[in-house]
């Protein structure tokens, strides 16, 4: 590394036969060679501390590739991850519970193309029961049959599936539970309005087909009972009874008007119809929330179960994995939180249209005479 070289003839002067040593240079070449040694030990300590910083270098790396091989996914997290997915049972498994389709059972009729009106369930249970031989000995088309099971459920209920008669009698044609086990539909008609229109619908044919098709006393027996009937040889004197047979008749008059055909819709009126929109947007947002309470309690299953992994985890890889999986079902959880409060705000929609057709109604009335 010396670069200089150094010539002590430099230093030596002759003067007069005798040699004189030149001081200056001779301590301007010393400085120099210190200099040089100087340099070289610098030289020797830098080439020292890039040897340790490639040792470091070394060391961080085998670190890092035990990092990296611990966090390699593995058959095991694999495993455990595609476990969590499957869940405890076929209801709480991810593709199941977590589905892009809502997996709700009320979802159509809440929100989907199977939520029906009043109107169309009558329609529908016209059109079930319109074959029975009670109709044919009546000889109603299938549009008058249509128009008096509509009037009889306007005077029944008023198109609504909740009413409840002091007696017991229940839904959109007052069926009595007695009644209603004799149908075979005693497990079901409180709760579908279909099951409650359809079952009014046979009953009323039943007893068309006791009186040879007279619409009066089928309609008599159907409101005080077939024995109460014959019991008086025609209308029972019971002035329920009597209104009964009175004001259905004139309602079925008044809406064969309107009909134009079996499927004619927006023949009822409008606050009735409104008011059998709220109660059954009720229905199926109960239903909706029964049904959603199982798939809440499954969520909280698999969450558990989670949770529970995450404490017995082994690597750092599985740690990772299931906080990330973790991530994912709070996620999923907050879906079905979000389909249930959609849920909850269809029946206050439907409240909202009612209390609307309700004051356009007394608008009209207001109006009556202007």
């Amino acid at each position: 590394m010396l670069a200089t070289a150094i010539s002590c003839t430099s230093t030596i002067a002759v003067g007069q036969g005798v040699p004189v040593i030149d001081v200056n240079q001779l301590q301007q070449n010393l400085l120099i060679l210190t200099e040089q040694f100087a340099d070289l030990e610098r030289q020797r300590n830098k080439q020292g501390r890039l040897e340790e910083i490639e040792q470091l270098h070394e060391e961080q790396l085998a670190a890092l590739d035990a990092i990296i091989g611990s966090t390699r996914p593995t058959g095991s997290s694999e495993d455990m991850i595609a476990d969590l997915e499957e869940g405890e049972t076929p209801s709480s498994a991810a593709p199941n519970l977590y589905s892009a389709e809502d997996a709700n059972t009320a979802t159509p009729e809440l929100f989907g193309d199977a939520q029906v009106t009043v109107e169309q369930v009558i329609i529908r249970a016209a059109q079930a029961t319109y074959s029975r031989p009670g109709v044919a000995k009546a000889g109603l088309s299938p549009v008058q049959w249509r128009a008096l099971l509509q009037a009889m459920i306007w005077q029944e209920s008023r198109f609504n599936p909740h009413a409840e008669s002091p007696v017991g009698a229940y839904g959109l044609t007052q069926i009595m539970p007695l009644t209603a086990v004799d149908l075979g539909i005693g497990e079901t008609y409180r709760g579908d309005p279909y099951v409650q229109a359809e079952g009014g619908a046979r009953y009323l044919s039943t007893q068309l087909d006791t009186f040879d098709g007279d619409i009066v006393l089928a309609l008599a027996a159907y409101n005080s009972g077939p024995g109460n009937v014959r019991r008086h040889n025609g209308v029972p004197p019971f002035n329920e009874t009597r209104h009964y047979v009175e004001v259905i008749p004139a309602k079925y008059n008044e809406y064969l008007a309107q009909i134009g055909g079996v499927d004619a819709l927006g023949t009822i009126e409008p606050v009735l119809a409104a008011g059998a929109h709220t109660a059954m947007m009720s229905d199926g947002a109960m239903l909706y929330g029964d049904n959603a309470y199982e798939m809440v309690r499954q969520s909280a299953v698999r969450v558990r179960a989670i949770i529970e992994r995450i404490e017995a985890t082994d690597t750092p890889h599985e740690a990772m994995a299931l906080n990330a999986y973790m991530r994912a079902e709070t996620a999923r959880v907050m879906v079905l939180l979000t389909r249930l409060r959609a849920a909850n705000s269809q029946p206050i929609s439907a409240e909202a249209m009612q209390f609307a057709a309700e004051q356009a109604s007394e608008r009209r009335f207001l109006r009556f005479g202007e």
